[in-house]
């Protein structure tokens, strides 16, 4: 049965830091991170999350930041804890930094994900944007990415452009010789097309990647309320 996996079995399933990222911004990692966190809290794992860094975070609507909600699926940590920088403009970090004034020091980031590794039995760091936004203007988020030295959870659009986004990220990530842990299409349609029914496979072929899984659209528009749904879909990730 798939919940009576045992916490010392799932440390030899998952790795235990894990960074997400995704083929674009708006894709779900905020979703696909408080999930998996979720799921690992279920079979026994004390899990800390980390948002480096996000953009666009209105004052009035903190409740609802990333920051915010993978701080409610970890369970432990408060929103300083999980977030080291959080910046108004909804922009990439290097722009929105620029804007507001501030010197992201990637250093504290760094040293912030090992405080928590040490702190917990895994990690799941989300990204801002894609693999190649400017965190700095001389550092990206594949920098942080390799600096980390993490496998990726990399998650993509279902549909038609998919095995091309998917591709170009995979193919920057591999560069730095980063290790791929899986790929996950995300808000895979009830009723697929032939973009959405043809595209795992095609990954799978072109990429030469297995591990290649499918969450499902929700209804609901609420980021914690789909991250619960989806928690047990992500038990068949531990096998």
């Amino acid at each position: 049965m798939l919940f009576a996996v045992r916490f010392d079995q799932l440390r030899n399933m998952f790795p235990e830091a894990l960074f997400v990222t995704g083929t674009d911004t708006g894709v779900g990692k905020t979703v696909v991170a408080a999930a998996v966190t979720l799921a690992l809290r279920q079979k026994g794992w004390r899990v800390a999350t980390f948002k480096p860094v996000e953009t666009g975070v209105d004052s009035r609507e903190t409740q609802t930041s990333d920051t915010a909600i993978l701080c409610r699926a970890s369970g432990f940590l408060s929103p300083d804890e999980v977030n080291v920088y959080r910046l108004s403009h909804p922009l990439a970090p290097a722009v929105a930094a620029e804007l507001e004034d501030v010197d992201i020091d990637v250093h504290h980031l760094v040293e912030r994900f090992h405080d928590l590794r040490r702190r917990s039995d895994g990690v799941i760091v989300e990204g801002v944007g894609g693999v190649m936004v400017p965190i700095r203007w001389d550092y990206s988020v594949l920098d942080l990415i390799a600096e980390l030295g993490i496998p990726v959870l990399l998650v993509a659009r279902a549909g038609l452009g998919t095995v091309n986004h998917t591709a170009l990220t995979y193919a920057a990530l591999r560069a730095r010789g980063m290790n791929i842990w899986a790929v996950v299409l995300n808000r895979y349609p009830p009723h697929p097309g032939w973009a959405e029914r043809t595209n795992p496979d095609a990954l799978r072929r072109f990429l030469n990647v297995d591990r290649i899984f499918t969450l499902p659209a929700c209804s609901s528009e609420n980021t914690w309320d789909t991250a619960r749904t989806l928690v047990p879909q992500t038990y068949e990730w531990f096998l």
